[in-house]
């Protein structure tokens, strides 16, 4: 399974966009800077084990897929084809880069029909599946979900748009898409739950002799910002009372 899955109705689903329809949208988006310099290591997919009866070993040969996997990174070989009808998932961590050196190696036997599947997601992968996660936790959407067991609350009928068609209730707004794409450009630029810093962000004054710090509940960070919300303002509103972010108490020293 896909570290991403972007397929609508899907009930393994966790982002609204792929990456790389977030990479053409945000590539069209002054300021983009933390999106095209974020990490996309380890990107590795579609291998398969290209050798038999591999036990405790910790060199792997494989063939096929494409990208590169990286130390540290987590995979997994997962079978569900063997002739017993048996189905198995293994989870390693690389010690090495661009190669399947396994620590502290396989306790079972594999063969040639194994898969070799990522599931470290990218800094990308990451910053698209919180926006889709914060979205949906935060957001009232109009209308229903298409089916009762989609993982995600998107696609929905019954949703009009501003030219008073409807939404298909098989695809994801486009609105969505760039929302998330540009929650998770914000999410790479800042941390938006973190607390106020001195003199920063929803901060409005500091006194050194009482340490008295006065929070502007008008200036903190929101955890959707404005930009986000008036792209989905056909799909729904925000959650009363939840977009603030982070907020502290005053420090009184007498």
């Amino acid at each position: 399974m896909p570290v991403l899955v972007a397929t609508p109705k899907a009930t393994n689903a966790n982002s609204y966009i792929t990456v790389a329809k977030a990479d053409i949208i945000l590539d069209r988006r002054l300021y983009a800077t933390a999106w095209t310099s974020a990490g996309t290591s380890p990107d590795a997919e579609d291998y398969t084990v290209d050798g038999s009866n591999i036990v405790g070993s910790t060199s792997i040969a494989v063939s096929a897929g494409t990208g590169s996997f990286t130390a540290g990174s987590k995979i997994q070989f997962s079978n569900d084809n063997g002739d017993d009808g048996t189905f198995y998932t293994i989870s390693a961590a690389l010690s090495g880069d661009g190669n399947l050196t396994i620590s502290p190696g396989l306790v079972v036997a594999l063969d040639g029909a194994e898969t070799v599947e990522r599931v470290t997601a990218t800094e990308k992968e990451k910053a698209l599946i919180w926006a889709t996660s914060l979205l949906d936790s935060y957001m009232i959407w109009y209308g229903q979900p298409t089916t009762d067991d989609q993982a995600l609350r998107w696609p929905r009928f019954s949703v009009p748009d501003s030219d008073g068609d409807y939404y298909s209730s098989d695809e994801i707004p486009l609105p969505l898409m760039a929302a998330t794409a540009d929650l998770a450009l914000a999410l790479l630029e800042n941390d938006l739950f973190a607390t106020p810093a001195a003199l920063g962000k929803g901060v409005s004054e500091i006194r050194a002799g009482s340490l008295l710090a006065k929070i502007d509940n008008f200036n903190q960070e929101a955890v959707i910002p404005s930009n986000v919300l008036s792209l989905i303002n056909d799909l729904g509103y925000l959650e009363p009372g939840s977009g603030g972010g982070s907020s502290i108490l005053p420090l009184l020293r007498s």
